[in-house]
């Protein structure tokens, strides 16, 4: 069976789950930039930063219906995404500290997440494919 997510429907998922506006693009067939802007206000000087960020999201392997990801967001992007997994974690769906010694890998559960754990719970991934408009995900019905 082939269940295929389009990354407006992910964009939807991560915008109800966290209040962010994320964009999502096709970087090839392992990879996805995920591109957002944050704004932190500074009273003091009745300023308002805002910065543009945007991360590369590579697909390392599949396990059971979880997936090893490694996060690159450049080099002071990385330190920054070290010292915020703990902020992280609670906040987007179906997001595991692997336990790896690189910082920037990460397990994403995807039963976890709501709208794929009915289907998930059934089946077995088998396959993960990064297609320029969406995610194809090749699974097997569990005996």
């Amino acid at each position: 069976m082939i269940l295929s997510i389009s990354y407006p429907e992910i964009t939807g998922i991560l915008k109800h789950k966290t209040g962010k506006e994320v964009s999502l693009t096709y970087k090839s067939e392992d990879t996805i930039t995920a591109a957002y802007s944050a704004s932190v206000e500074i009273p003091v000087l009745r300023k308002t930063i805002s910065k543009d960020f945007s991360v590369d999201l590579k697909i390392l392997e599949i396990k059971d219906n979880q997936l090893v990801v490694r996060i690159d967001a450049g080099s002071a992007g990385n330190i920054a995404i070290s010292a915020a997994k703990s902020f992280l974690l609670p906040r987007i769906p179906g997001l595991i500290d692997s336990g790896a010694t690189d910082r920037r890998t990460f397990l994403f559960d995807l039963v976890k997440i709501e709208q794929l754990k009915p289907v998930l719970e059934q089946m077995d991934m088998n396959t993960l494919n990064i297609c320029p408009d969406e995610i194809m995900i090749e699974a097997t019905i569990k005996a």
